[in-house]
């Protein structure tokens, strides 16, 4: 009887243990519970701010990467480039380019044609130069003939001051916008072709850009153009893009919000005035002259 007895007092008091030990359970769950949704709860707004300042720093490191990146390839082309050769390799011939049209042209006309071929023969950028103010001038010369100077004869003054590079750039910038949408594809690619000399320093590149965003207004021609302002130095790309968010085109102004972010790694930059600020914290390095400044005879 007495172990009966033990046997159940025993029994009632494991039972009541077990009891308690599954409220204790239940208890400690519910509060770890609570303490990690607090903890979530409260630091979501500071976990976001965070992500947000990983994006920016992984946009600006990014940038600096492609940086490292251009300058260890500059280093090694220059091994192997001892000097920047003209855009083109031959001369262009401009009456066989247009044989068809020759026939259209008047005495004058053809005339003009042969000087501006022997010129261009001789390599002399001057006369080339004062044979195309010629042809481009506004009003022609009534010796062209009642229908003006021909497209043919404007197509050449491209090629031909085409040929010089850079150079020959500022007397083809009217015909970026000439309406016939042939000579105006051709100036665009001799200004691309252009920025494709590597001995052009980023400031001779500004240059050729910030003249063609003043006319040109076509968007796709233009976001081409623009992807070289990523490989500028901090001053002269935010220079170029000050300079076109109060000069040019609507159509180059419409590019600006896109291009100031990819450029600046920022998305809160929208004014000239927060151009300067950044540039003004983000200054030149030491030595960017070597990685933007083209590629010169001597290296």
């Amino acid at each position: 009887m007495s172990v009966f007895f033990c046997h159940s007092v025993m029994r009632r008091a494991y039972i009541k243990y077990m009891r308690n030990f599954k409220i204790k359970i239940i208890v400690a769950g519910t509060i770890c519970f609570c303490a990690v949704s607090a903890y979530f709860f409260f630091s979501g707004e500071d976990m976001s701010q965070e992500s947000q300042n990983e994006y920016r720093s992984y946009r600006k490191s990014d940038k600096k990467s492609a940086k490292f990146e251009r300058k260890n390839d500059k280093r090694n082309r220059s091994r192997v480039i001892k000097k920047a050769s003209r855009v083109h390799a031959e001369k262009p011939r401009l009456i066989a380019l247009f044989e068809d049209e020759e026939a259209k042209l008047n005495e004058f006309s053809r005339q003009v044609l042969a000087e501006l071929q022997a010129a261009l023969d001789a390599e002399d950028f001057n006369e080339v130069r004062r044979l195309v103010e010629k042809l481009l001038e506004r009003p022609p010369d009534p010796k062209f003939g009642d229908a003006g100077v021909a497209a043919l004869l404007r197509r050449s003054a491209v090629d031909a001051l085409g040929w010089f590079g850079a150079k020959g750039l500022p007397e083809l910038v009217g015909l970026l916008a000439d309406e016939n949408p042939e000579i105006a594809q051709a100036s665009l690619d001799q200004f691309n072709l252009a920025l494709e000399d590597i001995s052009l320093s980023d400031y001779e590149r500004a240059d050729i850009i910030s003249m063609a965003a003043k006319v040109l207004t076509d968007i796709d021609g233009l976001e081409m153009m623009f992807m070289e302002i990523n490989n500028m130095r901090h001053s002269v790309g935010a220079g170029l893009l000050v300079d076109i968010c109060l000069n040019g085109t609507e159509a180059a102004k419409s590019l600006m919000k896109d291009q100031i972010e990819f450029f600046t790694g920022e998305d809160n930059i929208v004014t000239v005035e927060d151009i300067e600020k950044w540039l003004a914290a983000n200054p030149d390095d030491p030595d960017d002259d070597d990685l933007y400044g083209g590629f010169k005879d001597d290296e």
